[in-house]
């Protein structure tokens, strides 16, 4: 089972409402830390709902998706936010420190390599600039998903993964769930300013998916 690229796939592929992009929105945490006209790239931006609030909050937003319906339709909206394909894996076609912020609202729980983190993790604060400040929103462990985590590790022989199937049983998407160290770890080159834990509901499913919610800052 190639879990990295049946992650790529499914979100390529998937419909643009069912990309997890509006879960949750960053809050005064990070919004109160950028000047208005601040640059943001919202991560993952999928139907654009977090890039357009961001927005309405008097930011430059520009958006990345790997969906690339997300993007035109997002595009068609001609809404004074720039939306782009791309793959936060690899290298982003943006200079470096060219953003003032960066949102990163549930795309690490698809990201299951380890490489793939990594990229992701030094192409984020590439393109941050010095001072500037990375939100991230991440699922984090759940009791919900305790079953699923059994399932997983069956399959995968790693913690905190859980498989999502199709009709006929194949699996169509695997979640991995972080801890803040782990968080920690891939950003460690920022320093952490702001954290907290919510809880939300999946758009997928009526599991309770606990969160963790962290502000960091390029120094």
């Amino acid at each position: 089972m190639d879990i990295n690229n049946i992650n790529k796939k499914y979100w390529s592929n998937v419909a643009p409402e069912k990309i997890m992009a509006g879960a949750s929105y960053p809050g005064k945490e990070i919004l109160d830390r950028l000047k208005p006209r601040s640059r943001v790239l919202d991560v993952g931006c999928g139907p654009g709902l977090v890039s357009e609030y961001l927005n309405r909050n008097s930011l430059v937003v520009t958006g990345i998706d790997i969906n690339r319906k997300a993007i035109e339709e997002d595009q068609n909206r001609k809404d004074g936010i720039s939306y782009l394909m791309a793959d936060v894996t690899e290298k982003l076609p943006f200079p470096d420190g060219h953003f003032d912020g960066v949102v990163v609202p549930y795309v690490f729980v698809s990201i299951i390599d380890n490489k793939q983190q990594n990229n992701a993790a030094q192409e984020i604060t590439r393109v941050l600039r010095g001072g500037g400040y990375l939100w991230i929103c991440e699922a984090t462990e759940s009791a919900d998903y305790e079953e699923r985590y059994k399932v997983g590790k069956e399959k995968t022989g790693e913690e905190n993964i859980a498989l999502s199937f199709d009709d006929i049983g194949e699996v169509k998407r695997v979640i991995r769930h972080y801890t803040e160290a782990e968080l920690d770890g891939l950003f460690s080159s920022l320093i952490k300013v702001e954290s907290s834990h919510i809880v939300i509901k999946s758009p997928n499913s009526s599991m309770n998916v606990e969160s963790l919610r962290i502000v960091y800052q390029k120094i």
